[in-house]
């Protein structure tokens, strides 16, 4: 498994979209498990509570940063609120804890949170986001009621680099259903565009299904994106 210990920002707007693959490391042949699959898909909960919780404090410092050498060290940097320096790094400790808890352990349909290599887009990154944001519609009624917010994707990527399984999640306040609705729909089909377009996540060098999380910015001027993990 491999923990990401240095993390910074890139520093221009496209390389900003943050996404995170949850996958999980395990041999194949990994089936007897003192976990329960209940158990398993409520760390997996809170895992994705605790994701949204650093999302949320790292989107008010855009020119935050922060190194994590778990278990020992967080170093944060750009966070200028102690409260909210301090409560950053309870949960990416907390994050890490909990990824261990389910290390080399699968859910019930055997996909995969956190993989030996990751899943990622075929033509990188960058290409990722420029197609991404191409196919990226603004809903005329978000624009004119000023409503702006994050969309979480999250979604399976299968052994065959194909999507499947998309939810969504909305992280926006002061937004009628309506409107909620139209962002949701604009940012699953962005990601549904690039199905196909991905390399899989393998574990023992086989090619396996995982989890990755997208959180597609609606912003009236410029989104910017922070990546996490």
């Amino acid at each position: 498994m491999h923990f990401i210990k240095n993390i910074t920002k890139p520093k221009s707007l496209v390389d900003k979209l943050f996404i995170t693959c949850l996958c999980l490391v395990a041999p194949l042949w990994v089936h007897a498990q003192d976990a329960s699959y209940d158990d398993i898909e409520k760390t997996q909960d809170e895992i994705e509570s605790i994701y949204v919780n650093i999302y949320r404090i790292m989107d008010e410092y855009p020119e935050a940063t922060f190194n994590l050498d778990y278990p020992n060290k967080v170093q944060i940097y750009g966070v200028t609120d102690m409260t909210d320096k301090k409560q950053l790094k309870t949960y990416l400790l907390n994050l890490e804890t909990l990824k261990s808890d389910i290390l080399n352990l699968s859910n019930r349909t055997g996909v995969y949170y956190v993989s030996e290599t990751d899943p990622k887009p075929e033509m990188g990154y960058k290409d990722f986001y420029s197609q991404l944001y191409s196919e990226l519609g603004y809903p005329e009624k978000a624009k004119d009621r000023g409503v702006e917010g994050t969309i979480f994707v999250k979604f399976v990527v299968d052994s065959d680099g194909e999507i499947s399984n998309a939810i969504v999640a909305e992280d926006i306040e002061d937004a009628d259903e309506y409107v909620i609705n139209a962002l949701s729909k604009e940012a699953k089909d962005a990601i549904l565009s690039t199905s196909g377009d991905w390399k899989p996540a393998t574990v023992g060098g086989l090619s396996v299904a995982s989890w990755v999380v997208v959180p597609v910015q609606f912003k009236l001027k410029s989104p910017y994106f922070q990546p996490i993990y």
